[in-house]
């Protein structure tokens, strides 16, 4: 169901994507403006509620850590880079972000190698890319006859044990 031919146009200020049928790739485009960070943050989030006991005193009650999962398919290596650095600051120091947490552990990330980057990528600067080496669970390498997989995570590696895969021969791994 993925849309097969797609390409892009990039340059500073400009974003178009356009159908080119003699392509047979699915992910021949670079990484567009969107990232991983709406899936971390809510817009607006309630913490906590003021409510009343029975003696009329107020209390403070905070609101639930129940995200429900999802799975992000196409992550660039960029984002898995950027969100590192969001890793850093609002998961793994001593004001941790609980909020963040809860959403982070709920996300699955299936990243895909860039095989097209565009002039305005900036993977050199994050030092990362073309291909993805940690921070996803389950990364794809795009070939002109299908994927190569790789996964990172344990969650990654019993979701792959699931799909009906072939061994990769020696002519798609060079």
């Amino acid at each position: 169901q993925l849309p097969r031919g797609v390409s892009d146009q990039q340059a500073p200020g400009k974003y178009r994507l356009s159908q080119q049928d003699d392509n047979p790739r699915y992910f021949a485009w670079a990484n567009g403006a969107e990232a991983l960070k709406p899936m971390t943050f809510a817009p607006r989030e309630i913490l906590w509620k003021a409510e009343r006991d029975e003696q009329g005193q107020l209390r403070f009650v905070e609101s639930g850590l129940e995200f429900k999962p999802l799975a992000v398919f196409g992550v660039r290596p960029c984002d898995l880079a950027a969100l590192h650095i969001m890793d850093q600051h609002f998961a793994y120091n001593t004001y941790a972000d609980k909020y963040y947490n809860a959403r982070r552990r709920q996300i699955l990330l299936i990243s895909v190698d860039c095989s097209h980057p565009a002039p305005t990528c900036f993977c050199a600067s994050t030092g990362d890319g073309p291909n993805a080496n940690s921070g996803f669970d389950i990364a794809l390498t795009e070939l002109d006859d299908g994927f190569l997989v790789r996964t990172k995570s344990l969650r990654g590696k019993q979701l792959v044990e699931q799909l009906p895969t072939d061994e990769a021969t020696t002519f798609q791994l060079y």
